[in-house]
Protein backbone atom coordinates (compact mmCIF):
# COMPACT_ATOMS: atom_id res chain seq x y z
CA UNK A 1 0.00 0.00 0.00
CA UNK A 2 1.42 3.61 -0.74
CA UNK A 3 1.67 6.39 1.39
CA UNK A 4 -1.07 8.13 -0.12
CA UNK A 5 -3.36 4.83 -0.09
CA UNK A 6 -2.27 4.93 3.77
CA UNK A 7 -3.50 8.08 4.66
CA UNK A 8 -6.81 8.28 2.43
CA UNK A 9 -8.78 6.78 5.44
CA UNK A 10 -7.31 9.08 7.90
CA UNK A 11 -8.71 11.93 6.06
CA UNK A 12 -11.99 11.20 5.29
CA UNK A 13 -12.61 10.49 9.40
CA UNK A 14 -11.33 13.62 9.91
CA UNK A 15 -13.74 15.42 7.83
CA UNK A 16 -16.77 13.52 9.17
CA UNK A 17 -15.39 14.89 12.51
CA UNK A 18 -15.60 18.09 11.42
CA UNK A 19 -18.97 18.20 9.99
CA UNK A 20 -20.28 16.81 12.93
CA UNK A 21 -18.36 19.76 14.94
CA UNK A 22 -20.01 21.77 12.35
CA UNK A 23 -23.60 20.53 13.09
CA UNK A 24 -23.59 20.71 16.75
CA UNK A 25 -21.79 24.35 17.29
CA UNK A 26 -24.77 25.74 14.62
CA UNK A 27 -27.06 24.17 16.89
CA UNK A 28 -25.86 25.02 19.63
CA UNK A 29 -26.42 28.95 18.35
CA UNK A 30 -28.97 31.47 19.29
CA UNK A 31 -29.93 33.32 16.39
CA UNK A 32 -31.56 36.81 17.27
CA UNK A 33 -35.54 36.37 16.91
CA UNK A 34 -35.89 39.26 14.01
CA UNK A 35 -39.43 38.69 13.65
CA UNK A 36 -39.51 40.58 17.41
CA UNK A 37 -41.09 43.92 17.62
CA UNK A 38 -42.06 45.98 21.00
CA UNK A 39 -45.37 45.91 21.79
CA UNK A 40 -47.65 49.08 21.44
CA UNK A 41 -48.61 50.26 25.51
CA UNK A 42 -52.10 49.62 25.92
CA UNK A 43 -55.09 51.85 26.03
CA UNK A 44 -54.37 52.61 29.72
CA UNK A 45 -51.63 54.57 28.36
CA UNK A 46 -53.78 56.78 26.18
CA UNK A 47 -56.10 57.51 29.04
CA UNK A 48 -53.90 58.25 31.75
CA UNK A 49 -50.94 60.27 32.43
CA UNK A 50 -48.07 57.68 32.47
CA UNK A 51 -46.78 59.34 35.50
CA UNK A 52 -50.40 58.85 37.33
CA UNK A 53 -49.60 54.54 36.46
CA UNK A 54 -48.78 52.45 39.37
CA UNK A 55 -45.84 50.32 39.05
CA UNK A 56 -48.27 46.99 39.42
CA UNK A 57 -50.54 48.39 36.72
CA UNK A 58 -47.18 49.35 34.63
CA UNK A 59 -45.93 45.84 34.62
CA UNK A 60 -49.27 43.81 34.13
CA UNK A 61 -50.47 46.00 31.20
CA UNK A 62 -46.77 46.64 29.46
CA UNK A 63 -43.76 45.40 30.43
CA UNK A 64 -44.06 42.34 31.28
CA UNK A 65 -44.38 41.65 27.42
CA UNK A 66 -41.12 42.91 26.63
CA UNK A 67 -37.89 41.50 25.89
CA UNK A 68 -34.89 42.67 27.20
CA UNK A 69 -31.60 41.76 26.20
CA UNK A 70 -29.14 40.88 29.03
CA UNK A 71 -26.17 39.93 26.72
CA UNK A 72 -22.92 41.79 27.48
CA UNK A 73 -22.03 44.16 24.83
CA UNK A 74 -25.99 44.72 24.00
CA UNK A 75 -26.25 45.31 27.97
CA UNK A 76 -23.85 46.73 30.20
CA UNK A 77 -22.63 46.16 33.85
CA UNK A 78 -20.19 48.41 35.73
CA UNK A 79 -18.62 50.42 38.94
CA UNK A 80 -21.28 53.49 38.76
CA UNK A 81 -21.11 56.34 41.15
CA UNK A 82 -24.33 58.27 41.02
CA UNK A 83 -24.75 61.56 42.66
CA UNK A 84 -27.87 62.98 45.07
CA UNK A 85 -29.31 64.97 41.95
CA UNK A 86 -29.80 61.51 40.05
CA UNK A 87 -26.31 62.00 38.02
CA UNK A 88 -24.28 58.94 36.82
CA UNK A 89 -20.60 58.29 35.65
CA UNK A 90 -18.52 55.37 35.75
CA UNK A 91 -16.17 55.02 38.73
CA UNK A 92 -14.13 51.95 40.90
CA UNK A 93 -15.45 53.51 43.71
CA UNK A 94 -18.96 53.65 42.19
CA UNK A 95 -21.39 50.01 43.11
CA UNK A 96 -22.30 47.75 40.24
CA UNK A 97 -25.00 48.60 37.74
CA UNK A 98 -26.93 47.05 34.87
CA UNK A 99 -28.58 48.32 32.13
CA UNK A 100 -30.43 45.78 29.36
CA UNK A 101 -32.04 47.36 26.40
CA UNK A 102 -35.16 46.50 25.43
CA UNK A 103 -34.64 44.43 22.30
CA UNK A 104 -37.22 45.86 19.70
CA UNK A 105 -36.31 49.59 20.73
CA UNK A 106 -33.85 49.73 18.09
CA UNK A 107 -36.61 49.19 15.44
CA UNK A 108 -38.91 51.80 17.03
CA UNK A 109 -40.08 54.85 14.59
CA UNK A 110 -39.49 58.61 15.97
CA UNK A 111 -43.37 58.97 16.04
CA UNK A 112 -43.48 55.85 18.25
CA UNK A 113 -40.79 56.96 20.82
CA UNK A 114 -42.53 60.37 21.30
CA UNK A 115 -46.12 58.74 22.44
CA UNK A 116 -43.89 56.78 24.60
CA UNK A 117 -41.92 53.45 25.11
CA UNK A 118 -40.07 51.39 27.45
CA UNK A 119 -36.16 51.49 25.81
CA UNK A 120 -34.14 49.97 28.77
CA UNK A 121 -34.51 48.67 32.44
CA UNK A 122 -31.57 49.38 35.35
CA UNK A 123 -31.24 47.95 38.54
CA UNK A 124 -28.43 48.60 41.03
CA UNK A 125 -26.42 46.78 43.95
CA UNK A 126 -27.84 49.27 46.11
CA UNK A 127 -30.36 52.16 46.64
CA UNK A 128 -29.50 55.37 45.02
CA UNK A 129 -30.46 58.92 44.82
CA UNK A 130 -33.05 58.96 41.78
CA UNK A 131 -34.63 55.55 43.00
CA UNK A 132 -33.02 52.53 41.06
CA UNK A 133 -32.46 49.17 43.63
CA UNK A 134 -31.61 45.36 43.57
CA UNK A 135 -35.07 45.63 41.71
CA UNK A 136 -35.72 46.34 38.21
CA UNK A 137 -36.22 49.63 37.05
CA UNK A 138 -37.98 50.57 33.87
CA UNK A 139 -36.89 53.54 31.48
CA UNK A 140 -39.55 54.81 29.43
CA UNK A 141 -39.06 57.22 27.02
CA UNK A 142 -41.50 60.11 25.55
CA UNK A 143 -42.41 64.24 24.16
CA UNK A 144 -44.72 64.86 26.41
CA UNK A 145 -43.05 67.16 28.97
CA UNK A 146 -42.61 70.66 28.64
CA UNK A 147 -41.94 72.00 24.85
CA UNK A 148 -39.47 74.73 26.39
CA UNK A 149 -37.04 72.01 27.79
CA UNK A 150 -35.22 69.14 26.05
CA UNK A 151 -38.35 69.80 23.24
CA UNK A 152 -40.68 68.16 24.98
CA UNK A 153 -38.23 64.75 25.66
CA UNK A 154 -37.90 63.39 29.11
CA UNK A 155 -37.22 60.29 30.50
CA UNK A 156 -39.50 59.17 33.21
CA UNK A 157 -38.38 55.76 35.69
CA UNK A 158 -41.08 53.23 37.51
CA UNK A 159 -39.78 51.99 40.43
CA UNK A 160 -40.88 48.73 42.31
CA UNK A 161 -41.64 50.60 45.40
CA UNK A 162 -42.26 53.75 44.51
CA UNK A 163 -43.85 56.55 42.24
CA UNK A 164 -42.69 57.22 38.93
CA UNK A 165 -40.11 59.98 38.63
CA UNK A 166 -40.01 62.31 36.00
CA UNK A 167 -35.95 63.15 34.46
CA UNK A 168 -33.72 64.66 32.23
CA UNK A 169 -33.47 63.28 28.90
CA UNK A 170 -31.39 64.09 25.51
CA UNK A 171 -32.88 62.74 22.26
CA UNK A 172 -30.23 63.03 19.55
CA UNK A 173 -30.88 61.34 15.65
CA UNK A 174 -28.50 60.39 13.47
CA UNK A 175 -29.49 61.06 9.88
CA UNK A 176 -28.30 58.12 7.82
CA UNK A 177 -27.64 55.77 9.92
CA UNK A 178 -29.70 53.00 11.27
CA UNK A 179 -29.24 50.87 13.76
CA UNK A 180 -29.17 46.89 13.75
CA UNK A 181 -30.16 46.27 17.30
CA UNK A 182 -30.90 47.50 20.64
CA UNK A 183 -27.70 48.73 23.17
CA UNK A 184 -27.38 50.42 26.42
CA UNK A 185 -24.53 51.21 28.33
CA UNK A 186 -22.93 53.10 31.32
CA UNK A 187 -20.81 55.28 29.37
CA UNK A 188 -20.22 59.09 30.78
CA UNK A 189 -23.63 58.68 31.69
CA UNK A 190 -26.64 56.60 31.10
CA UNK A 191 -27.12 55.77 27.81
CA UNK A 192 -29.32 53.87 25.07
CA UNK A 193 -30.63 53.28 21.48
CA UNK A 194 -34.05 54.36 21.39
CA UNK A 195 -35.06 54.17 17.87
CA UNK A 196 -33.83 53.64 14.24
CA UNK A 197 -31.47 56.57 14.21
CA UNK A 198 -31.62 57.86 17.34
CA UNK A 199 -30.12 57.26 21.01
CA UNK A 200 -31.02 58.74 24.43
CA UNK A 201 -28.85 59.55 26.89
CA UNK A 202 -29.98 61.12 31.08
CA UNK A 203 -27.20 62.71 32.71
Amino acid sequence: MTVHKRWLPRIGVSLLILALAESRAGQCQVKPDSSYRAPRPTRLFERKDVTHISFTDFEREYADSLHFDSVYGAADSQHVEFTSDGKSHPSPKGMMAWIEPEEGAWALEPKELAEGRVIARIKTEKPTPLGYGPRWTYWWVDRRGPPGKNDGWRSVFFFPDRTPVVSDLRYTTHPGYQWRQSIAKWGGSQWSSCDRAGCCTKE
